[in-house]
């Protein structure tokens, strides 16, 4: 498969943001490798007409292949002209889930917040009046003070997703 060199760049920053294999009993997610939930993981692999797999043993093309068709794609990042934003977006919607990436910029920018990256949403990224990859980056850290204070459950992970924003960037 041909994964478009972008993808690949973000990709890069993403996975090291998601570390290796991981099953913190607190983390609503689960067993998870390289970011990769062991029920997404299940149901890829059962629309690929493969059987059950521990999410341990994972490819690397399987990764890439998960985040290009259930993430990247989606999320129509090949659209956004703005490569420091499509970073955040795409990391953000890997972190909290797209349609939230998407909502939280859409919020942003004035536009109706519906999930979905279009015509619109592209044009008032363009006309936006300001750094909006800065104005991004508080309102994910926004978005994770007020989720931790939702469910103070989570408080243990806040500090690691605050340094997460900081830390996704390009070399």
């Amino acid at each position: 498969m041909d994964f478009p060199e972008l993808f690949l760049r973000c990709l890069e920053v993403v996975l090291k943001n998601e570390g290796g294999y991981s099953n913190n009993p607190s983390d609503p997610g689960g067993s998870t490798n390289q970011g990769i939930t062991q029920k997404e993981y299940d149901d890829y692999r059962g629309h690929q007409g493969d059987g059950y797999q521990d999410v341990k043993l994972i490819t690397d093309t399987e990764v890439w292949d998960i985040y290009l068709t259930l993430y990247w794609i989606p999320m129509n990042l090949d659209d956004i002209l703005n490569d420091d934003l499509v970073l955040q977006l795409f990391d953000m919607g890997v972190n909290s889930g797209i349609r939230t990436a998407i909502m939280i910029l859409q919020r942003l920018i004035g536009v109706i917040a519906d999930g979905f990256i279009g015509d619109e949403t592209n044009r008032a990224v363009r006309e936006y009046n300001g750094n909006v990859v800065d104005d991004y980056k508080k309102r994910r850290k926004l978005f994770y003070v007020t989720l931790k204070q939702s469910k103070p459950e989570l408080k243990p992970f806040l500090l690691g997703w605050l340094n997460r924003v900081d830390n996704t960037k390009f070399s």
